[in-house]
């Protein structure tokens, strides 16, 4: 069945076969119609297309048609064809061997081919795309034709796009008042400069309103044609504007001497490129035209014009939706920012740099403490430019992390909306806002700015009830750079974009020494209200890191109905046999009473207990080395009977039995040594109530070309070793974020050349310098490789020879004695010895001269 591709006026709208809450036309022309559906743990999507040939639809991580996670179907003679598909190069998609994408509906008529399908958002597939809160680049393509078979699938030439969507977040029109009345602001035919980026604002009021209104929507309106040209739009409320200026022609934001007509930090509105209209709650409205508000409005427009064009005339704009009729809450928004200026530092060469704003807990407390229920967040927008490659916006409760409010590991410059929140910001929270920046491309430093070739870092987060907080930022001092004066904490807050500039980011121990200073030096924290303005502090971070771990926890629970072996009672083994050779095992308590035997492959593991108890036995996995919350599951035999229960913790009672079972029950008895459970399960259950096993090595068949292991004592928290190959840093040959000095296993890295490790201590307790030594008190830095075949190489060592002081002082002892490390700046002058000083370097082995 073959056609010519309809024309677009033929077809008329399409009529989905369902009422769907989301709707997007894919392509600029209207003829590739997206309708959706979700829920907690499905999504339902329907395509009508102006074809009656194949269409294909998908999605990808990063835009690209591969890899891709994709369907293709059409109808020939009445017969629908379907397929779930993933694409590998520039070739026909591969059918998957796991059919996760389910045809609901299908049709085709004279101009349309329909296809209604539903799938998992998180089918367990590794050839599907996991479905989350992310910014989904969708893509699709279709042809005039349908295939001559499953095997033969024409190519789709022309016919293609992508388009970035939030499948999950993006918010659904609620009603509208009867009295709702619509506003208009407009750049009135402005002449847009020839220039690489303009900011361009206009002043505006709300006089036409009598009394307060909420607003309950807001839509910016481009005008045709100028999709490219405008980037976003944004509307402050500002006060000690002249009220002659309203409506006055258009101005440089920044650039005009009246200050009062600069942007301030009371955000109205926010619109980036690929939003799309924003709707507020339907109990809650942003109050405009209160009683005795003297404040007027700046529109600012974005406009970036990369190829200089001139004589574009536009008249762009925003249209307010307000309503009379007060709903229940007024609305509020927080703009939680890294400073828009030199502050914001990115360094060339950097594939994953993280830049991180603070908002601190006592800041938060102090607006929110008033309200004991805390506010609810309904609408969160992140932005950053070119550079921008995932933001996330994080949530500390009391030293403890939250699910993220927002977090989009997939940013795109080019979608930039909304997505829909429900969540309750509260005394005790901390916000944490994460900006991760690919500057590859770069070879000099980029600063913070508003061109789109320099950076931003901004949340803006829409609430109610209204606080009196409308910003929160933060700023790195970088003390250990400045090298002038200091007559107050001011001092640093002077421009270091002539530091900056002439540093070496090539260095990879310069590029470790900035990072460093971001983490451990002290911010400066800023924040604004309705009262009483600006307000600061200069302080350390109060952030712990979050640190993700993985323990076994191990609950032996005896009550008066459990009869529990001793461990050298007559007649009982003191050693398992397990029932089959497990290449793992381990005996996970001082006593002998419980051992565990596992083995894994790819995508499953499985365990065997064996606990000398005639009772129940609890064995699991934690994120913290505590009882909860862990994954966990309960086990016993009774009367010849295996029982097994995949549960849960949430505290310091009986687990919760999960929805979910996917610790399965292989075996289970009763023996002379005591009870013993096998049990299986996935590594990745895709259960949010069960942990993901991780860290199993690359090489889960067990064929090892080598293996480390890291040693250090106390003090280690983390260590780290290196490769290096002719100059160029490669991944990690192995990382132990997590160094646990009673847990130290060999791991199975890739292959290296030359290598470095990194130890990094925790010193916190101690008040004196920790030297190396044998001791455990002492410390160490050891990195142990097992390899074949043999070479003639056994140890390789190195020294820092702290050539930058004088001959006699050289050795570890006479070298820290010349600090006070309870001083910041000599801690800091330290670490910039220890990173600039030469090492001495030796190797040994049966083939190499000593």
């Amino acid at each position: 069945m073959t056609s010519s591709q309809p024309k677009t006026a033929l077809c008329g709208a399409p009529l989905p076969t369902e009422q769907f809450v989301f709707q997007e036309s894919l392509d600029a022309d209207g003829k590739y119609v997206l309708f959706w559906n979700v829920n907690k743990t499905h999504i339902i999507f329907e395509v009508h297309v102006e074809t009656k040939g194949y269409i294909g639809f998908g999605m990808s991580p990063n835009g690209k048609m591969f890899p891709a996670d994709v369907v293709v179907g059409w109808v020939k003679d009445g017969v629908p064809h379907f397929q779930d598909r993933h694409t590998g190069g520039h070739s026909q998609p591969i059918v998957d061997a796991s059919q996760d994408w389910h045809l609901l509906y299908a049709r085709e008529d004279h101009c349309r081919t329909v296809l209604k399908m539903v799938r998992k958002l998180d089918t367990c597939d590794d050839e599907d795309f996991k479905i989350t809160d992310d910014t989904v680049k969708i893509i699709y393509s279709y042809h005039p034709h349908d295939p001559s078979s499953e095997d033969s699938i024409p190519y789709h030439g022309t016919h293609r796009g992508i388009r970035s969507l939030l499948l999950l977040s993006k918010l659904s029109p609620p009603p509208l008042e009867s009295d709702a009345i619509t506003i208009d602001w407009k750049n009135e035919n402005y002449h847009v400069p020839s220039n690489d980026t303009t900011y361009s604002c206009r002043i505006f009021d709300f006089s036409s309103l009598q009394k307060k209104h909420h607003l309950i929507k807001f839509e910016v309106q481009v005008q045709k044609g100028h999709e490219v040209l405008v980037h976003h739009l944004v509307v402050y409320k500002c006060p000690g504007i002249n009220r002659n200026l309203v409506n006055s022609p258009n101005y440089i934001c920044h650039e005009d001497s009246d200050k009062t007509k600069h942007p301030c930090g009371k955000i109205v509105a926010i619109w980036a490129v690929g939003g799309e209209a924003f709707y507020f709650p339907t109990e809650a409205g942003l109050p405009v035209a209160e009683p005795g508000d003297t404040e007027l409005y700046i529109m600012e427009t974005h406009y970036n014009n990369p190829e200089l064009k001139s004589g574009m005339v536009d008249n762009s704009g925003i249209r307010f939706t307000v309503t009379p009729t007060l709903r229940q809450h007024d609305a509020g928004i927080l703009e939680f920012t890294a400073p828009v200026d030199t502050n914001l530092v990115i360094p060339p060469h950097q594939s994953n740099f993280v830049s991180s704003v603070y908002c601190n807990e006592s800041t938060v407390t102090e607006f929110l403490q008033e309200y004991p229920n805390g506010v609810n967040v309904f609408g969160v927008q992140q932005h950053a430019h070119l550079l921008g490659k995932a933001i996330k916006t994080r949530v500390i409760h009391k030293g403890v992390e939250q699910k993220p409010l927002a977090d989009d590991k997939y940013y795109d410059f080019n979608y930039q909306d909304f997505r829909r929140a429900n969540r309750t910001l509260r005394a005790g929270d901390s916000l944490i806002l994460e900006c991760t920046y690919d500057s590859t491309g770069r070879t000099n430093v980029t600063y913070g700015g508003y061109s789109t070739q320099e950076e931003m870092c901004i949340v803006f987060i829409f609430h109610y009830p209204r606080t009196r907080l409308y910003n929160c930022q933060s700023k790195p001092l970088y003390k250990r750079f400045h090298t002038g004066p200091v007559v107050g904490w001011w001092s640093y807050l002077a421009p270091l974009t002539s530091t900056f500039d002439a540093m070496d980011w090539t260095n990879a121990s310069v590029i470790r020494e900035f990072k460093d200073s971001l983490e451990n030096d002290q911010y400066m924290y800023d924040h604004a209200h309705r009262e009483k303005g600006r307000s600061r502090k200069i302080t350390s971070r109060q952030f712990k890191q979050w640190r993700e771990r993985c323990l076994l926890a191990v609950c032996l629970l005896a009550t008066g109905t459990i009869n529990c072996l001793s461990s050298h009672s007559t007649g009982t083994r003191n050693v398992p046999t397990p029932s089959e050779v497990f290449p793992q095992h381990a005996q996970l308590d001082v006593n002998g009473t419980f051992h565990l035997y596992w083995k894994t492959n790819a995508t499953h593991i499985t365990f065997e207990a064996h606990v000398k108890t005639r009772g129940y036995m609890g064995f699991g996995l934690s994120p913290n080395g505590n009882m909860y919350p862990a994954d966990i599951f309960t086990g016993w035999v009774k009367h010849g009977h295996a029982f097994l229960q995949d549960r849960h913790s949430t505290g310091h009672f009986e687990p919760t039995v999960d929805s979910s079972q996917d610790w399965i029950l292989l075996h289970g008895e009763e023996n002379e040594f005591g009870t013993v459970i096998k049990t299986v399960r996935k590594l990745d259950t895709c259960d949010d109530d069960d942990v993901k096993i991780t860290g199993l090595g690359n090489n889960t068949d067990g064929v090892n070309i080598f293996a480390t292991m890291e040693h250090g004592h106390l003090l280690a928290r983390k260590i780290r070793t290196r490769i290096i190959r002719n100059g160029t840093e490669l991944e990690p040959l192995t990382v132990a974020n997590n160094y646990d000095f009673n847990f130290q296993e060999f791991r199975k890295p890739p292959y290296g050349d030359a290598l470095v490790i990194e130890c990094t201590y925790d010193s916190t307790q101690r008040s004196t310098v920790t030297h190396g030594g044998l001791a455990t008190t002492d410390e160490m830095c050891l990195s142990f490789i097992i390899y074949y075949p043999k070479m003639g190489l056994d140890l390789c060592e190195s020294v820092p020879m702290y050539n930058n002081v004088p001959r006699a002082q050289s050795n570890g002892h006479a070298v820290t004695s010349q600090f006070n490390f309870t001083l910041e700046s000599d801690r800091n002058k330290f670490k910039m010895l220890t990173s600039t000083t030469k090492h001495w370097a030796a190797c040994k082995g049966a083939s190499l001269t000593p």
